[in-house]
């Protein structure tokens, strides 16, 4: 193969960027250095020519360094690679390093925020990303208030509540048929979140890239949206739960108008049999500075001595001192058993106050040993390790709250 050749003979592109951000734009320089490499064999019968539309990019809140084989014309949108023909193999590695990316998001109204003359282009329909379909205008049109981020807030919540999380769909959809299907991955969750944002005149983008997944314990492929409120893109990611900023662990690759899945494209003449792109990441350094945003959060139970088949619902409130938007990820770290969804998502305004609930029960199986009574802590944290608590007391003599009434109580 043509790739057995000294390292003294590879030419290396380098393409550095330094990060310059405001203190409006990264409250936190916490971050996470990565190697990324991505590469392809392939055997032509002509000389190919590579488009590579994938790779680290640059931008507000990440940094790449990249060097291509072979040596290659690299600008903001491509990679361009040149092969002779025959076997042939191509590679980048770029050294990335991504932030923790917390926008000062301000007060705008949404009649201001959609009147933005820049991005005019974000804003019309494709093919997958349908917000001309007249259902998603509708729907776009409930959930719009007059506040702009609280409008994508709403947009980003009744995406997150109605779709079900399904492996198993894995070719893109349009946006009209996602909202009757209800069912996907990342990359459906971002088309219906960008065809309802730019019903309602936001222009927003697909973004392609990778997130560390800590199921699987490494970078996989992923998907996001951006949309530009603030004079900025503002990033949203739904299937992470992080509306309006994003954590160190995602690399973006490829930001477009239309959702799309091809990262390379090929010129040639004849016959090309081109192998599968392979993305492989790899972590070399975190920051040590502590990821954190202070936030206070109240834990109050609605009935402090239940019986043991009760269900109890838990009032999580949450201080904002900050002067900023922020849609705060909130998770039940300690609890004696859960009713519903583990993660709820409230939104703060500057200097606001927000409000949610769960719901906790008695796992059966302590039934016995709660009978003459037991008391249950509860534990609720943020992203940042804000923390609050509280405790429950179940036994057999204390009044018994029912699902229905619980539910009730919440408005679920």
């Amino acid at each position: 193969m043509k790739i057995a050749i000294a390292l003294s003979l590879i030419s290396l592109i380098f393409l550095s960027f330094q990060l310059a951000l405001a203190d409006e734009l990264k409250l936190s320089s916490y971050y996470v250095n990565t190697i990324v490499n991505i590469s392809n064999e392939l055997e032509s019968s002509s000389d190919v020519i590579i488009n590579l539309t994938a790779f680290p990019l640059n931008d507000e809140r990440q940094s790449s360094a990249i060097e291509t084989f072979p040596p290659g014309e690299i600008t903001e949108n491509y990679i361009k690679l040149e092969l002779e023909r025959g076997k042939n193999v191509f590679f980048i590695t770029s050294n990335t390093k991504s932030f923790l990316y917390i926008p000062k998001i301000k007060r705008t109204k949404l009649s201001e925020a959609i009147k933005v003359n820049k991005n005019k282009e974000f804003t019309s329909p494709t093919f997958y990303i349908t917000s001309n379909d007249e259902f998603i205008k509708n729907k776009a049109d409930q959930l719009k208030s007059d506040d702009a981020f609280e409008t994508l807030f709403n947009i980003a919540s009744y995406v997150d509540k109605i779709m079900e999380y399904d492996l198993n769909s894995k070719e893109l959809k349009k946006a009209s048929e996602l909202l009757k299907e209800r069912k996907g991955v990342c990359s459906h969750y971002t088309i219906l979140f960008l065809a309802l944002t730019r019903a309602l005149g936001f222009p927003s983008r697909y973004v392609s890239g990778l997130a560390y997944s800590t199921e699987e314990k490494r970078f996989i492929e992923h998907a996001w949206a951006e949309v530009y409120l603030n004079e900025r893109w503002i990033p949203f990611d739904l299937t992470f739960h992080q509306y309006g900023w994003l954590d160190a662990f995602h690399i973006a690759l490829k930001k477009s108008k239309e959702a799309r899945k091809e990262f390379v494209q090929y010129f040639y003449y004849g016959k090309l049999t081109p192998k599968e792109l392979e993305i492989n990441t790899r972590i070399v350094n975190i920051s040590k500075e502590k990821k954190k945003l202070y936030f206070e959060i109240e834990v109050k139970p609605l009935f402090n001595e239940v019986s043991l088949t009760s269900y109890v619902p838990i009032k999580v409130t949450v201080k904002n001192p900050n002067d900023f938007y922020f849609s705060l990820p909130l998770h039940l770290a300690v609890a004696p058993g859960l009713f519903g969804k583990n993660e709820r998502v409230v939104l703060l305004k500057p200097k606001g106050k927000g409000e949610t609930f769960f719901i906790v029960k008695l796992s059966p199986r302590d039934y016995e040993k709660c009978k003459r009574g037991c008391k249950a802590k509860i534990v609720v944290k943020d992203f940042f390790d804000n923390s609050a608590s509280s405790s429950i007391i179940f036994s057999e003599d204390n009044p018994t709250i029912s699902l229905e009434e619980a539910k009730a109580i919440v408005k679920e």
